[in-house]
């Protein structure tokens, strides 16, 4: 992090100017959990802003628990939250803390660093607003004038108007969420055993009409993307769906890491589907599951979410994905070959007879 900050400084420094802007809004989470210590230390304080945003703590632990960001708990929660046990944590969660006790815990971490950041650095302006102020035209107007900007008209269209509502995840079952494990833990499974397993239940889930009708669906990640997995998502969590699933492998699925690894275990399997062709930003998050030994198979997103990502490096990453998705949707099928061979041999009987 220390030797990329300066780059990236770099990189958006250019596009401000290029843009002919001179404010970059960052709404990135990690900020008070990583690059912005470092940031610190190469952008004068007074260039320097930070909105504190504040939301009641208990909803806030639930929301998380809501949507199975459990810190520590699975791969997609120790690549983006805060775990237990890191070194620079300023406070622990209990010995035996149940899921809703460590997302409430991570939810008091976050913001005893906040507050660590502005005792440290008081020089920096920090801005204190709450999740249901946002709905409040003026209070968001006094947020931009705060920080010394002068709002658009066109903020009125904005305000009030909820986002990533991550709708594919039901409503939260608190009791569901906590209850202990009721048949073997996955964790204790060896790398070789669990992808057998991931791939027994990922197979079975195929044989469900309602699996493999599966729709793609764009509530899964902010932006509103359509993604294939996000219909997975929404048909996995159906409530009572991998209750059943659980009992019929007698293994626990739910908020553990094999949930994750069905998911997706189930989308790669149905790229063969119609809408593949039109999806290829799955590729972001998914590769061929088959070889993976694990619960979890790794994404590729991991490659580029620790490199500098200039205009080219982002160009390079989307010519990857989709020239490899590409290679899977026109030439993985035999009839595609078929037909590639078929081509071949006319145009070949054609030269031959002239």
């Amino acid at each position: 992090m220390q030797e990329m900050i300066p780059k990236k400084l770099e990189v958006m420094q250019e596009a401000l100017e290029k843009a002919g802007k001179r404010v970059l809004f960052d709404s990135n989470h990690c900020f008070i959990k990583g690059f912005g210590w470092e940031l610190v230390k190469h952008v004068p304080h007074d260039q320097i802003a930070v909105l504190f945003l504040r939301r009641d703590p208990d909803a806030n632990a639930k929301g998380l628990l809501r949507i199975h960001d459990v810190p520590g708990l699975n791969a997609l929660a120790r690549d983006w939250y805060l775990q237990p046990g890191q070194v620079e944590n300023r406070t622990e969660p209990r010995e035996g803390a149940n899921k809703l006790e460590l997302c409430r815990w991570y939810v008091d971490e976050t913001f005893v660093r906040g507050e660590e950041f502005r005792r440290k650095y008081p020089d920096i302006l920090t801005v204190d607003v709450t999740l249901n102020e946002l709905n409040d035209l003026a209070t968001v107007e006094r947020v931009f004038r705060d920080f010394g900007l002068e709002p658009l008209r066109t903020l009125s269209e904005a305000v009030g108007k909820r986002q990533n509502a991550r709708g594919v995840y039901p409503p939260l079952d608190l009791e569901l969420a906590l209850r202990p494990v009721r048949f073997r833990d996955p964790a204790e499974l060896s790398g070789e055993e669990a992808m057998r397993v991931r791939q027994e239940i990922g197979e079975y889930l195929m044989t469900l009409p309602e699996v493999r009708h599966t729709q793609p669906d764009n509530t899964l990640i902010p932006g509103g993307m359509m993604l294939l997995m996000g219909g997975v998502v929404k048909t996995l969590m159906k409530p009572g769906f991998l209750l059943r699933v659980e009992e019929k492998f007698n293994i626990d699925i739910l908020y553990t890491e094999l949930e994750g690894g069905l998911v997706k275990e189930v989308t790669w399997r149905l790229r063969e589907g119609l809408a593949w062709p039109f999806l290829p930003f799955d590729r972001i998050f998914l590769t061929d599951p088959s070889g993976s030994p694990g619960l979890d198979p790794p994404s590729p997103l991991g490659d580029y979410g620790c490199s500098v990502n200039t205009q080219w490096s982002m160009v390079r990453m989307f010519i990857s994905i989709i020239g490899y998705y590409l290679m899977d949707v026109l030439w993985r099928p035999r009839s595609t070959r078929i037909a590639l061979l078929a081509v071949l041999l006319a145009l070949a009987a054609y030269f031959f007879l002239l």
